[in-house]
């Protein structure tokens, strides 16, 4: 029963923290509210649960990316793909680093991150326990190799990701969610 408790207790503790997280991306897009956005962020950095990090470090990317403060976008970035890389939040960290690597004119560094996003996508497709992120990444990665004409090489490695021990709970996702 205490158990219980506890568990209700930090999911409630994460839904406030989630509508405050949501009020404070609200504000971002207008220059007025955006620097106290950016301060309210920088503020949850010390009070977000653990669960919660990737969600106010991509929130900080993005502010920065507003701000047109290029280098902290990019540090918030790097972070969030390096030290969460088996979530969500890294692949749109991942593909704000090619953007921004794009927007700055860096050929080298932007060629670098979207091979390593590839990669990264493939790792929490091979790697991740959760599902949900599993199949998020696999229906990422087919819309890359859709978009550069390459959908029979997405193929082959999804026949290879298949004989990986996930393989077949992923199928199965897949099948469900492609149909919907």
């Amino acid at each position: 029963m205490q158990k219980r408790k506890k568990s209700h207790s930090k999911k409630i503790e994460i839904e406030i923290f989630e509508i405050k997280l949501r009020r404070i991306l609200l504000q971002m897009d207008r220059d007025k509210t955006r620097s106290k956005s950016l301060k309210a962020l920088k503020n949850m950095l010390t009070m977000a649960p653990v669960e919660m990090m990737p969600l106010v470090w991509t929130s900080l990317s993005f502010v920065y990316f507003y701000e047109k403060q290029y280098q902290y976008s990019i540090y918030y970035c790097k972070k969030t793909v390096d030290e969460y890389s088996l979530t969500p939040e890294a692949i749109f960290c991942a593909t704000m680093l090619v953007h921004l690597y794009r927007l700055l004119g860096m050929k080298k560094e932007r060629y670098e991150a979207e091979g390593s996003r590839f990669h990264l996508m493939k790792k929490i497709i091979m790697q991740s326990e959760n599902q949900e992120h599993r199949l998020f990444a696999l229906k990422e990665l087919r819309q890359e190799f859709e978009d550069r004409d390459l959908l029979s090489h997405f193929y082959t490695f999804f026949d290879q990701t298949l004989n990986h021990n996930h393989g077949v709970a992923l199928l199965e996702s897949a099948e469900k969610s492609m149909a919907d």
